[in-house]
């Protein structure tokens, strides 16, 4: 693809649910500003990168295999409101803020 695999626009909502998301240029998943959607159980790989989220962004990201990209498995900016979680824990994940 020329740009990201799935784009969530601006408030989108809905459910990435079971995918194989690979060959982009830019992100596998990208979460314009405002969205809030749940990216479960997904296998995102070989893009530009793997997730985007931007400012104000929610969500849910949960048990999705991440490999093989180019640059950041996760960009995630600072207002971002979207939650990782997996099987072990509940929390944030930690990764490099813009």
């Amino acid at each position: 693809g020329c740009d990201s695999g799935v784009l969530v626009c601006e408030n989108g909502m809905g459910e990435v649910v079971c995918n194989d998301i690979f060959g982009n240029r830019m992100a596998g998943v990208a979460m314009g500003s405002g969205g809030a959607s749940s990216v479960t159980r997904n296998t995102i790989r070989g893009n530009g990168g793997s997730l985007c989220l931007s400012q104000h962004s929610n969500g849910l990201i949960s048990a999705n295999v991440i490999h093989q990209h180019a640059n950041a498995a996760m960009q995630v900016h600072a207002r971002s409101r979207a939650m990782h979680m997996n099987e072990a824990s509940r929390h944030r994940p930690h990764v490099a803020r813009t």
